[in-house]
């Protein structure tokens, strides 16, 4: 203690890695004063703990100060992570700004030299938080090709709308605009614009997607449970080329089309189908099976399947199925 103040120091290095803060906080005014600098520290070791961040990597630097009484403080605070990755999948530098004026914070997220998000947070209670992100900026391709073993390119152009309470995070609410949508698949490129997903951590809805990739579509529209016991009351139609499957199924050659009309009800737990699929492949191969045609037409009503047709000519016969 001196002239009725408190001064707080802290300092923690490894290697490269530094962790370095200094602060006073007055008694007499109630009021502090501090300032925290980072550098260098492993995000990959930081969010190792954490479920689904294992494959992130890179390098976290910033530095925070705030000044003012403990209940209204203002703050400025600027992070940036160098040489992120996920898997080893290469990202721009993500750089986070933050200030406050005691009443309200104000963010910005970039990533490189542009604008991925910004957002608002009122320091008072449910603290509710306002964010917008421009979904032509997020990185999708590199995220999907870190996250799984698919390889797509992927690349949207809208914003996405999230409100929440930081003090009742479960009631977050979120509204996506996208105006393009533009997916390179194997065998195909796939476009759709100007469709919503919105919801909440409970169920979401997608209203108006169509996509179109060369003479294949795909329509989806209605809502999915989050939940176990969330209902369905969703409609899937469209046609696709088989070949675009088999990168999904190890060792496969797929040729031929197949085609779907379905509403999905139930629940996530228990989903009820009724509708029709159809399936008309030519010559192909999955594993150490091989076929020279296979016809399938089959219904599903509420549960129960019915199969009009199913054929397939392999090793020099024929397999018939019905029933």
């Amino acid at each position: 203690k001196e002239n009725r103040a408190v001064r707080f120091e802290t300092r923690a290095s490894s290697g490269d890695a530094l962790i370095d803060g200094s602060g006073t906080y007055s008694l007499e005014t109630e009021t502090i004063e501090a300032r925290l600098v980072l550098a260098n520290l492993s995000l990959g070791g930081l969010l190792s703990t954490v479920t689904g961040m294992e494959g992130l990597a890179g390098w976290l630097s910033g530095e925070l100060e705030a000044q003012g009484t403990l209940e209204s403080p203002g703050l400025r605070a600027s992070l940036t992570v160098q040489d992120g990755a996920v898997r080893e999948n290469e990202m721009e530098p993500f750089h986070l700004n933050l200030t406050s004026d005691g009443a309200e914070i104000d963010l910005r997220l970039d990533l490189g030299d542009e604008r991925l998000a910004r957002g608002r947070v009122l320091l008072e209670a449910p603290f509710p938080l306002q964010a917008e992100i421009d979904l032509s900026k997020v990185p999708f391709t590199t995220i999907v090709q870190g996250l799984t073993d698919l390889e797509p390119e992927l690349a949207m152009e809208g914003k996405l709308d999230l409100n929440m309470a930081l003090s009742r995070p479960e009631n977050l609410r979120y509204r996506a605009f996208i105006e393009e949508y533009r997916a390179v698949l194997p065998q195909m490129v796939q476009r759709a614009s100007d469709f919503t997903i919105e919801g909440d951590l409970r169920a979401l809805s997608i209203r108006d997607f169509s996509a179109v990739a060369e003479d294949r579509s795909l329509s989806l529209a209605g809502v999915i449970p989050l939940e176990s016991e969330g209902s369905f009351d969703f409609d899937v139609a469209g046609d696709l080329d088989l070949s675009v499957l088999a990168p999904l199924l190890q060792d496969a050659e797929l040729d031929g089309r197949a085609s779907v009309q379905m509403k999905i009800g139930g629940t996530l737990s228990k989903p009820e189908l009724t509708g029709t699929v159809e399936v008309d492949a030519n010559s192909g191969r999955w594993s150490v099976v091989e076929w020279e045609e296979i016809v399938v037409r089959v219904r599903s009503e509420r549960g129960r399947l019915f199969i009009d047709t199913a054929t397939m000519r392999a090793l020099g016969g024929r397999v018939s199925l019905q029933g």
